[in-house]
């Protein structure tokens, strides 16, 4: 019996210390989206120098990619009309 007793006392403790650590995490968890829902409640402040900074580089980029796909479809095409053997 005192062994029964015993294996039992430590299932209890064990089941207890597991309980005490899904509890730190779930309070973890809970910091975690807290710290979250207030990153996301916070707009990020950007100075209208930086704005038009980006906006500059995002329209450059635009236009090196409109340039690039410009080149490709003329060698397509380019490319289409030589094959022909006429």
């Amino acid at each position: 019996n005192k062994d029964k007793d015993k294996d039992k006392d430590k299932k209890d403790q064990q089941k207890k210390d597991q309980n005490k650590e899904d509890q730190k995490k779930d309070q973890n968890k809970d910091k975690g989206d807290q710290k979250k829902q207030q990153q996301q409640n916070q707009p990020q402040k950007i100075s209208k120098k930086d704005a038009e900074r980006m906006l500059k580089a995002l329209q450059n980029d635009e236009k090196k990619t409109l340039q690039k796909l410009q080149k490709a479809k003329a060698k397509a095409v380019a490319g289409k009309k030589s094959d022909i053997d006429w």
